[in-house]
């Protein structure tokens, strides 16, 4: 008998996608969904990873509806499946849906246990504003942790990750015009992104702005003005106003007006 004989799928006919490294973040090319397809497809829920799941899906729906969630701190040695484990717990908490219409629970081989956990998870979130999870590798050295948290759940969200656009782009879609400004951006010849990230001196953004909600201001140039003032650039932040982003960018996520989704946040390598 050969080596690869005792392996359930033969290992010389394969190649890893992700080259046996997991990556914390959420997935946009084609070829980064199809390593998360393969690690959800080959995830062994057994041992540490099963016990992991346990306690957090059950610590977690033990303190639905009290005062305070514990959070969670995954340690092991180098290469011990920490990522793994998080990222595993990112897209089955969600069961985020694939470009193909595939989900990332209908992948995974899982316990009953582990299952039955998930399936009351889902249960929960029907009766609040849905689940929602976000997930990102924290910067070292950055001077602002409230930053580089938001810049996490700002990706997450399919928001820019710079805090003033972020914040921009948040009440567009509050007031409602976000579709409006976008169109009137791109029937002004400007790639809506590009103009995002320029929105101080860009003039498709003010006057796209000013044609969807044109009380706001006198002018589009008054538009330009008001962008400069009430979204300036920061460097740092403080606790209330991440709360606040925080807050904002999940009301958008929920599925029930006046409800926030039971939500995870996953800091990787937040030592």
């Amino acid at each position: 008998m050969q080596n690869r004989a005792v392996f359930a799928q033969d290992p010389t006919t394969f190649s890893i996608p992700n080259d046996g490294v997991t990556v914390v973040a959420d997935p946009q090319t084609t070829e980064e969904w199809d390593v998360l397809r393969y690690e959800l497809s080959s995830f062994v829920c057994d041992g540490e990873y099963r016990e992991g799941l346990h306690r957090i899906l059950s610590t977690f729906m033990g303190h639905l509806g009290k005062p305070k969630q514990p959070a969670v701190w995954v340690s092991g040695f180098y290469g011990s499946g920490k990522s793994h484990l998080v990222r595993m717990l990112q897209y089955l908490w969600s069961d985020v849906n694939f470009p193909d219409g595939a989900q990332a629970r209908g992948l995974a081989r899982l316990p009953a246990d582990i299952n039955d956990l998930l399936a009351e998870l889902s249960a929960a979130g029907q009766r609040e504003g849905g689940l929602w999870a976000a997930a990102g590798k924290l910067g070292a050295g950055h001077a602002s942790i409230q930053l580089d948290v938001l810049k996490i759940v700002f990706r997450s969200a399919g928001l820019p990750v710079q805090f003033a656009p972020a914040r921009l782009l948040i009440w567009l879609k509050q007031k409602g015009i976000y579709e409006a400004v976008r169109a009137g951006v791109e029937q002004r010849g400007g790639l809506f992104e590009d103009e995002l990230q320029n929105m101080y001196v860009s003039l498709e953004l003010a006057e796209s702005i000013f044609d969807a909600n044109p009380g706001v201001a006198q002018s589009p140039l008054d538009i330009s003005e008001l962008l400069v003032a009430q979204y300036p650039d920061r460097t740092e932040i403080d606790d209330d106003l991440m709360l606040q982003a925080l807050e904002d960018v999940l009301r958008l996520q929920s599925t029930t007006p006046g409800r926030l989704p039971l939500t995870l946040l996953v800091f990787d390598e937040l030592q």
